[in-house]
């Protein structure tokens, strides 16, 4: 669910590829010649953006636009505490968290003091942990092959009809492979990435045991799906009721109706 505020439970889906081997290509010494190659990411979570990077997550400057971002664990924890703390101040502004995941992602249209109006929650939440700085400037501080643009440089006639300026704003160096991006992000997160469910699989355990409580004579499991439904519990309050508004004493206290959709014993070969 995207709009957990759970740090540990971001750190586990973004670190999902923690130590995994990427498939690509590599340069033979001469420079000319390509041939498979493994680039290793032992204590990393790489965002490969291609399924054939030429350079790993370390490439050489000339290189430097054919690997692909990795982060350490620390870079991870610092960008999952980020994403909750941009879900809690996105809660605070809205008193409800996002609806849909066009929402949780895009930025939203306004003034350039408005929260995510310059960039949507998950790019924020990069641009604050700063996991780009690195590939924008050497450790000196100086510049490397990105510069700062501002859109104040840009002409009136060009920006035309663009409601928020300021979100020319930013580095040339942007989307890079050396630089991590929402969409590298969604990468990971869209085959799972839901805001909310309606629907629930639950699965429950029984034994029945000896007298003597220790040993387990029989085990059972069984799945079933429910989903909740608009009405309540008891059809006496119509499912448009406010919850302020209710008469039943049972809707007050249990809420929507939830159907079982389907109901299956499971074997411990399905666990």
């Amino acid at each position: 669910n995207v709009n957990s505020t759970s740090v540990d439970a971001w750190r586990a889906v973004l670190s999902s590829l923690r130590d995994r081997e990427i498939n690509g290509l590599k340069l033979d010494p001469t420079g000319a010649n390509l041939s498979k190659g493994i680039h290793a990411n032992k204590n990393l979570t790489p965002f490969a953006r291609v399924s054939k990077p030429v350079a790993g997550s370390s490439p050489p400057n000339n290189l430097r636009w054919a690997g692909f971002r990795a982060l350490t664990d620390d870079e991870i924890r610092d960008l999952a505490e980020r994403i909750v703390d941009e879900i809690k101040r996105r809660g605070v502004q809205d008193s409800a968290p996002p609806l849909t995941l066009g929402e949780f992602v895009n930025r939203r249209p306004g003034s350039a003091g408005d929260i995510h109006s310059l960039a949507g929650l998950l790019q924020t939440a990069i641009d604050k942990s700063k996991v780009n700085e690195k590939s924008h400037f050497n450790p000196d501080g100086t510049p490397r092959d990105s510069k700062a643009l501002s859109g104040v440089t840009i002409s009136a006639k060009r920006k035309k009809g663009v409601q928020t300026p300021e979100v020319l704003d930013g580095m040339s160096g942007e989307g890079a492979p050396s630089m991590l991006t929402q969409g590298d992000l969604m990468g990971v997160l869209a085959p799972i990435a839901t805001v909310r469910g309606d629907t629930f699989k639950i699965r429950s355990y029984g034994e029945a045991t000896s007298k003597d409580g220790k040993t387990v004579l029989a085990r059972a499991w069984c799945e079933a799906v429910v989903q909740r439904v608009p009405d309540f519990v008891d059809p006496s309050d119509a499912p448009e009721t406010s919850m302020a508004s209710l008469t039943s004493t049972s809707n007050k206290t249990f809420g929507r109706r939830f159907n079982v959709m389907s109901f299956r014993w499971l074997g411990e070969h399905e666990l």
